[in-house]
């Protein structure tokens, strides 16, 4: 009786152990810091953002003046630096990203300028010929900004210039694919 007691906690020994090493069984890296998978994207890494950067225009209406056309001469520069949508006076204009707002008056009407700190290679967007409903502040992305103001001059028919400047300071096309699907262009 004494040899089968000692055999039975014998082998629940020997059972016990192998279930603590089947269940229990330390990692490999037991005591060390995990770090994430390196083929996994990091959420808050600016190369893994989701393309386009920004899912709609700030305005429905359709593109009547492209990136890079020519100007008049009356304008500094020989091509457009902006795109020019259609609009009405008072249709809404949308911030595309959030970010620190400031009110301007130029030649050609109001603008918004924001800038932006969390995008990929974007300083700014400029929303021009607006009437501001912000003041000099911060905006959030989706908020509404302002409206289309009435146009300055008589030849101009009313619309939203938007351009959009880079971490190096030049003007970008604000319809390409990896920024933005812009509604088809249309002669006025």
């Amino acid at each position: 009786m004494k040899r089968n007691i000692e055999v039975a906690l014998a082998v629940a020994t020997v059972v016990i152990g192998v279930c603590a090493i089947i269940f229990i069984r330390p990692t490999a890296n037991a005591g060390t810091p995990q770090t994430a998978d390196a083929t996994a994207p990091n959420p808050y890494d600016a190369t893994q953002v989701k393309l386009p950067l920004f899912s709609h225009p700030p305005v429905p209406g359709p593109v009547v003046s492209e990136f890079g056309a020519p100007r008049p001469q009356r304008y500094e520069k020989g091509t457009h630096s902006g795109v020019d949508f259609d609009a009405k006076v008072g249709d809404p204009v949308i911030a595309l990203a959030g970010g620190a707002a400031l009110n301007t008056a130029g030649r050609g009407g109001a603008c918004v300028r924001v800038m932006h700190e969390a995008l990929p290679g974007i300083s700014f967007t400029i929303y021009c010929h607006i009437d501001s409903e912000i003041p000099n502040g911060t905006v959030r992305a989706g908020q509404r900004i302002g409206t289309i103001a009435k146009p300055g001059a008589a030849s101009i028919k009313q619309h939203l210039h938007l351009q959009i400047i880079d971490d190096k300071g030049q003007s970008i096309n604000p319809c390409q694919p990896s920024i933005m699907l812009c509604p088809k262009s249309v002669k006025r």
